[in-house]
Formats: C-alpha cells, structure tokens, sequence
C-alpha cells in the first residue's frame, strides 16, 4: 500500500471508537480488547511516563484508550486493555531473547526503572479510563530461556491492579497454568490445554 498521499486531518476518526463499540456490541460481544502499547513501546493513550505517545508523537494528537473507552461506557460494553510487559525501545528494559537488534545496549538495563515505568502507565490505565474489565498482558516469554529464571515481580504488579479495580481481571499470555495473582488463561493462536504455539 503506498499511504504517502494519506492526509490524516482529512480522514474523520472522531466515530471510531463509537463505531468498534457500537459494531460489536450489536454482533453481540461483550468486551473489546485493545492494544494500550505493544512490544515497540509505542502507547495509545497521554501518558506522563513517555512522549512516544498517539497524543505527543502523532498527528492525530488524541487518545485513543479515553475514546474508546467512553464509548465502551456509552453502549455498555466491557473494556479490555492489552498491555506489553517487554519493551524494544527503552533501554532501562533488560534485553530479553527478542529485540535484540535495536541497539539498546545490556548495560543500560535498569529493572526497578523499568518496572516503576510499567506500574506508573498501568496506574494511569486504571485510573484515568473508567472501568476496565480485564488486562491482557504479554511478553512474559522474552525471558522464559534466561539461565537464571526471571523475575518479573508479577504478584506485586497484580496487587496494584486489583487494589485499584478489585473487579478486573488479569490474564497473561504465558501459555501455562494461572500464575498466582491471575484470574483468567490466555490462549494465542492455541486451543486451550495445547500449548502449541508457545
């Protein structure tokens, strides 16, 4: 697709987040799941943590998490945030088995930055976007070869989720039994009890 003629300022997003909640709640789901930031980092939402953000880094300058979520609201539909725990542009992210080509040097790997990052951004999603009906996390597999196991502090991080919204419920795409502190399985490309894809 050759997009170098796309204007943005001449495309009306201002439906889309009523559009995706009002299609799927008439095809009769009962939650959206959308990405808030993925493995490159990039976020969906206005986030005090980082500029590489749709509000501060983009054209569009809006966010995207707060429209979809008010028209989640607006239709009684449940949102879902998918959140990445790895991150292939920050440095203080200790290099994993993927994203190795970035350039992002080991030395500068900074675990308790990197985490206060994550809980701080989590904290904004849950507390700036209304009820959340569930976070899917992934990403905890850039570390499943590492020689000493890795410890991504997961029962805290789940213990400030659920002390913001004791309702929400956490799932992580691991592809093994619910660690403690998760409330739901996630299965990606898998059948449930397969464990095929990894």
């Amino acid at each position: 697709m050759d997009n170098k003629n796309i204007k943005l300022e001449k495309i009306d997003f201002s439906v889309l987040g009523m559009s995706c909640a009002a299609c799927s709640k008439s095809a009769g789901a009962k939650y959206i799941t959308i990405t808030t930031r993925h493995h490159d980092g990039f976020s969906l939402f206005k986030t005090a943590t980082s500029s590489y953000n749709s509000v501060d880094d983009t054209p569009f300058k809006r966010d995207i998490i707060k429209e979809l979520a008010e028209a989640c609201k607006r239709h009684d539909i449940k949102l879902h945030l998918y959140y990445s725990h790895l991150d292939w542009g920050r440095e203080d992210y200790p290099v994993g088995r993927t994203g190795r080509g970035t350039g992002r040097p080991k030395e500068k790997a900074n675990w308790p930055s990197y985490f206060q990052f994550m809980n701080t951004q989590l904290t904004e999603l849950l507390t700036n976007y209304g009820e959340v009906g569930a976070i899917w996390f992934d990403g905890w597999w850039d570390h499943d070869n590492d020689a000493k196991p890795f410890d991504w502090q997961l029962e805290e991080q789940y213990g400030i989720i659920h002390k913001l919204q004791p309702q929400c419920l956490i799932g992580n795409n691991h592809h093994t039994t619910p660690f403690p502190g998760e409330d739901i399985q996630i299965f990606e490309r898998d059948l449930p009890g397969e464990n095929k894809a990894g």
